[in-house]
């Protein structure tokens, strides 16, 4: 009989949009197991919250929604949202099934705007653009108010100011909006695009040559040598001076005086002292005096020594890959594969040795974890994932086997609702497959779940 049921469920259940649940296993800064949950996706923490994605069965329908936890591994908002946008500030865009506007919700989960928006942006400095039907841009706030009308094309805010135009301006002249949508800088510069300011400095055109304005609108650099600028960096600007087919790189002072002259077809800016140059169809990193720290010898050079503690370079395009420090010697303690930029701190970072294990280095390239997981994920606000058995490591203080997801077996005794009203109530589990648990209840009920309607 249980054999035919399970038949009969299977051809009544839909796996749409199903992708397969894996054991998340969170762990802090210091290797130590946090919580487990197991979900389609999670993804890194943000504002306290990180998004997750779990299989729900809406009727005979089976699908992937959306919800958050929060760091203790607590379900703060239940998977029930089509998409989802990380936490900002205390809020997130969220998008129901079947619908088409994203709105904003807040911690507990409550909606906080009072209308809806199809094409949205990312919250930053505390604003987030938004997009009419026809495209025009506008900002609204945490609450979801509409405090600059849609009516620009443009960029979001960078320290206090937007690069924005008129939507319909027949002149593809930018300017500049505070966070009030008080017009700070006339629409006067005609260039291809927009621009932002970084450490009170913005990037404009101004008859054909690239300067540097203040927040005021007043030019505070023109160069002189070249009609572009990239703006400072290490106290360097990099410029190049072959414009039809932009090579002829080097590096000018604020005093419009080449410091590393005119030499490569391509120049990163500086950061720590070091930039990533191009000569020759070949990479390599210079220091701020012109020196050669990597050889201008490699097919790639990626990452970098002042973000992430190390430079990876390839000999040849997509093939094996190396590590070295600032100084060009090699990084990692131990053979590896792949090292993983991307996190917020460089004290510990994923590693992909080379028998595709994963694990995690320190900023020196100590091994602090032992690359034996399936995937290691970067660090977000103190935390991470793995997946893989990651029983070996400690538990963190605080935390206890409760806070670890369970893989239910068959003869299993859990909890589960016989609707969603209901209390949870003792089922065993009497079936088993990639998806779905057939659990009976103590009246003889047997119904079909997925995981996460199971304690």
């Amino acid at each position: 009989m249980k054999q035919i049921l399970f038949l009969i469920s299977l051809l009544l259940i839909s796996a749409e949009s199903f992708s397969q649940e894996k054991f998340y296993t969170c762990i802090n800064e210091n290797g130590e197991r946090v919580f487990s949950i197991k979900a389609t996706h999670a993804y890194s923490f943000s504002d306290g919250m990180a998004e997750i994605a779990q299989s729900v069965l809406e009727g005979t329908k089976s699908y992937t929604r959306w919800g958050f936890i929060d760091k203790t591994g607590k379900t703060v908002i239940p998977c029930q949202y089509e998409k989802v946008y990380s936490f900002s500030s205390g809020v997130a865009w969220v998008k129901k099934p079947g619908e088409e506007e994203y709105f904003l919700i807040n911690k507990k989960g409550e909606q906080v705007s009072s209308r809806g928006w199809k094409n949205i942006g990312y919250f930053i400095e505390g604003f987030c653009a938004v997009y009419d039907d026809e495209g025009k841009m506008g900002f609204v706030n945490r609450k979801g108010e509409l405090i600059i009308p849609c009516q620009y094309t443009g960029d979001s805010f960078s320290e206090g100011l937007a690069c924005v135009m008129p939507y319909d301006g027949v002149k593809a002249n930018y300017g500049f909006i505070d966070t009030t949508g008080k017009v700070v800088i006339p629409f006067q510069f005609n260039q291809a695009g927009t621009s932002s300011f970084k450490d009170g400095e913005c990037r404009v055109q101004i008859n054909g040559v690239t300067c540097l304005i203040n927040p005021k609108g007043e030019v505070i650099f023109k160069p002189t040598l070249t009609k572009n600028c990239m703006g400072f960096s290490n106290g360097l600007s990099a410029s190049y001076t072959k414009y039809e087919t932009r090579s002829g790189w080097g590096y000018y002072n604020r005093n419009n005086e080449w410091v590393i002259t005119p030499q490569y077809d391509g120049a990163d800016d500086f950061q720590g002292g070091l930039a990533v140059v191009e000569k020759g169809g070949k990479f390599g990193v210079i220091d701020t005096t012109g020196k050669v720290i990597i050889p201008i010898q490699y097919a790639s050079v990626f990452g970098h020594a002042a973000e992430d503690g190390w430079f990876g370079v390839e000999m040849e395009s997509n093939g094996d890959k190396s590590y070295v420090n600032a100084e060009g010697k090699p990084f990692a303690q131990v053979p590896v594969k792949y090292i993983t930029g991307g996190g917020d701190t460089k004290n510990i970072m994923p590693y992909t040795s080379p028998d595709n294990k994963c694990g995690y280095l320190n900023g020196k390239g100590e091994v602090v974890i032992e690359a034996q997981y399936d995937r290691t994920f970067a660090f977000s606000e103190g935390l991470s994932w793995i997946w893989g058995n990651a029983t070996n490591l400690p538990i963190a203080k605080g935390s206890t086997l409760e806070n670890f997801a369970k893989d239910f077996k068959i003869g299993d005794n859990a909890t589960c609702q016989k609707n969603k009203t209901g209390a949870y109530l003792p089922v065993t589990i009497d079936q088993t497959t990639e998806y779905y648990y057939l659990v009976t209840f103590s009246d003889g009920t047997q119904i079909w779940v997925v995981y996460n309607q199971l304690k």
